[in-house]
């Protein structure tokens, strides 16, 4: 559905246990919702909803969208506590100019379900976004992202929309206090010590020569709480040598290479915090184990064949230039470089 309205919450359709990327805040932009159907009814209320549900997204597609919202309010009728549903209901009813209309379905659905985090969050950023010059709304939609912190403490998305809320009304102090807040927390999951780290990304500024304490102690919280997780060392690996900390990057992919020998990606990366360094024997020994597990990598073998070439060691450039255009179509540069060596 192609509806416009600012949604942090589609953070909740992906599990706390997949720190994939993390979404970004953008405070002037729209979101789509999410499509995903959630329903709490069973058996033959369950079969009449998703007929409803079915035929709504059928007169979606045809464009008539008065006719799927009607369809989409019946299901909401039989569960109206279908969370995604009732934000993407709200978002076509304030695009057609019915605020007060989406404003309801909210309300009704945050009514049935007052234990979720994501309908509370959705309704806070439906006021904040529909209602920006009524003051009792503004006030409510702050007291709900206020109260979903509390509420859901180990739900790094509500901290996210309470930062934002605080960030456009322009009270940053207060953006940075929710965050210490949640960096004063006990939680054992590492990917939300990931997903606090990147939200203070955007509360903190940062030299390019000097990263704030308190976003390194959410990194390295994610890495205590994240020992077995090498996808979690990984992006906090990441994160070290993205914000120019490169030792202590070092000590991270090191230690990450020794625990997953066969983890090539970590290898690379491990190369990479080398070479900031300025350890170009040890860049080089590191892509020769990567080509050593991997023959068949030809986009190490060519960064091998420019390093030797730098060095002037033709004979291994050569050998690193060849396996590479044997894996792929060599590029005249590559051709005319192995030419003038053989020369």
């Amino acid at each position: 559905m192609a509806i416009a309205i600012l949604m942090f919450s589609a953070e909740f359709g992906r599990s706390q246990d997949q720190p994939e990327d993390f979404a970004e805040i953008y405070l002037d932009r729209i979101f789509p919702p999410n499509s995903k159907l959630d329903l709490r009814v069973e058996g033959k209320e369950r079969a009449e909803a998703l007929a409803h549900y079915a035929r709504g997204l059928s007169l979606e597609a045809q464009d008539r969208r008065e006719e799927a919202v009607q369809s989409f309010r019946e299901v909401l009728r039989i569960d109206p506590g279908a969370g995604d549903l009732a934000r993407q209901v709200a978002a076509m009813l304030a695009e057609s100019g019915q605020r007060d209309a989406g404003r309801q379905v909210l309300e009704e659905a945050f009514r049935n379900r007052p234990e979720s985090a994501e309908i509370a969050i959705a309704l806070s950023e439906y006021l904040a976004t529909f209602f920006p010059n009524d003051d009792a709304a503004k006030a409510e939609a702050m007291r709900l992202a206020v109260e979903a912190t509390q509420k859901h403490p180990s739900e790094p998305a509500t901290y996210e929309h309470l930062v934002k809320m605080y960030l456009v009304a322009r009270k940053p102090g207060e953006a940075r206090a929710v965050l210490e807040k949640a960096l004063a927390r006990d939680e054992p999951n590492p990917v939300f010590w990931l997903q606090i780290g990147k939200l203070a990304q955007r509360i903190w500024p940062l030299n390019p020569d000097q990263s704030p304490a308190p976003i390194n102690q959410a990194f390295e919280k994610a890495l205590q709480k994240g020992q077995n997780r090498p996808e979690i060392q990984e992006q906090v690996g990441d994160y070290f040598h993205d914000t120019r900390q490169p030792e202590r990057a070092l000590q991270i992919f090191e230690a990450l290479v020794k625990a997953y020998p066969d983890h090539l990606g970590a290898r690379q990366k491990l190369a990479r915090v080398y070479g900031a360094l300025g350890r170009d024997d040890d860049v080089i020994a590191t892509l020769n184990e990567v080509v050593a597990i991997n023959p068949q990598d030809a986009d190490t073998h060519r960064e091998l064949g420019r390093l030797y070439l730098g060095r002037e060691d033709f004979q291994n450039a050569i050998v690193h230039f060849r396996e590479a255009m044997k894996l792929t179509s060599g590029t005249p540069e590559e051709y005319d470089a192995i030419g003038r060596m053989i020369i």
